[in-house]
C-alpha cells in the first residue's frame, strides 16, 4: 500500500513540474513572439511649396524589435506625383532588411514627390507605408503637401559660385553612359564645402567623381577661396531606356549660395553590324 502511494506521489510531482516546465516555455515562446516592433519616421509631416518645386524628405525606419525583419515599401498618394523611397543619387528604394543590433537596426531614405505641370493648388496627401515581408507588422506615416497657388519665387542665382561645362549635350547609343565634365568655382576669399545634387530622369541613376579621381564617388567636395574643382557628373540610363532626349540638372549649393547647370543627354539607339 505505501509503495502505490509513493508511486502515486512521484508520478503527480513529475505531472506538476512537466505542467511548469510547458507553462515556462509557453511564456518565453509568448515573450520572444511580441519582441517585434519598428518605426517609421519623419520630422516634418505637412509641406508647403510652389508649383515645378520637388519635396524631398528624409525619413528614418528603426528595427525596435529583438529579431532582424525584412520590410516593404510602399507609397499611395496622387501617382503622377511619382512618390517614391530613394537612397543617394535616385535610386529607388522599395525593400530593406535591418538587423537588431545598434548600427544596423536602421536606415534613413528620402521620400520625393514632384506635381505635375497640370497639378492644381490645394492639399494633398501620401501615405508611407511599411510592412514586415511576413505582414504581421504595417507601419504608416501619414505626409501633407500644399501646393500653393503661385509658383514661389526663385531667388537668382548668385555669382558667389559658378557651374561650367563645355559640352552640356551629348549623344551616346543605347546601354552607354554619359559623363559631363563640370568646372566648380568659388568666387568668394574662404575655402567652403559644396554639397553636390542632382534631378534626373525617372529610372535613371547618376554619380558625381573628381575629374581625376574617377573611383571615388562623392556628393561634397571642399575648393578653396578663388578657387576651381573639376568633376566628372556620370548618368545612367535603365537598360530599356527608348530613344529620345533627356533633361537632367546638376547643382551645387554652400550655405545660401547655389548655383545650377542644365545638362541634356540623347540616347540615339543601338549600334548594329550588318
Amino acid at each position: 500500500m505505501n509503495g502505490t502511494r509513493k508511486i502515486l506521489s512521484a508520478f503527480l510531482v513529475l505531472t506538476f513540474l512537466a505542467a511548469l516546465v510547458s507553462v515556462g516555455n509557453l511564456s518565453v515562446a509568448e515573450a520572444q513572439g511580441s519582441r517585434r516592433d519598428f518605426s517609421i519616421s519623419t520630422e516634418y509631416t505637412h509641406i508647403v511649396i510652389g508649383k515645378g518645386k520637388e519635396v524631398e524628405l528624409e525619413v528614418r525606419i528603426a528595427n525596435l524589435g529583438e529579431r532582424d525583419e525584412d520590410i516593404v515599401l510602399s507609397v499611395s498618394g496622387p501617382e503622377d506625383w511619382e512618390p517614391r523611397f530613394e537612397k543617394s543619387w535616385a535610386y529607388e528604394v522599395r525593400a530593406i532588411h535591418l538587423g537588431y543590433e545598434e548600427g544596423q537596426n536602421s536606415v534613413r531614405l528620402k521620400f520625393k514627390v514632384k506635381p505635375p505641370e497640370e497639378a492644381a493648388p490645394g492639399d494633398y496627401e501620401f501615405t508611407l507605408r511599411a510592412t514586415t515581408k511576413d505582414g504581421k507588422l504595417s507601419k504608416s506615416l501619414k505626409i501633407a503637401v500644399t501646393l500653393k497657388a503661385e509658383a514661389a519665387p526663385v531667388a537668382p542665382e548668385t555669382e558667389r559660385v559658378k557651374l561650367l561645362t563645355k559640352y552640356p549635350s551629348m549623344k551616346q547609343p543605347a546601354g552607354e553612359k554619359f559623363e559631363f565634365e563640370i568646372e566648380l568655382r568659388n568666387e568668394v576669399d574662404e575655402t567652403r564645402v559644396f554639397d553636390l545634387a542632382a534631378e534626373i530622369p525617372y529610372g535613371w541613376a547618376a554619380y558625381c567623381t573628381p575629374r581625376w579621381e574617377k573611383a571615388k564617388k562623392i556628393s561634397a567636395i571642399k575648393v578653396n577661396a578663388n578657387g576651381t574643382e573639376r568633376l566628372s557628373f556620370v548618368l545612367i540610363p535603365p537598360p530599356d531606356v527608348p530613344e529620345g532626349e533627356y533633361k537632367a540638372t546638376f547643382s551645387a549649393r554652400a550655405g545660401e549660395d547655389v548655383a545650377t547647370i542644365e545638362l541634356k543627354a540623347e540616347v540615339t539607339g543601338t549600334y548594329t553590324l550588318k
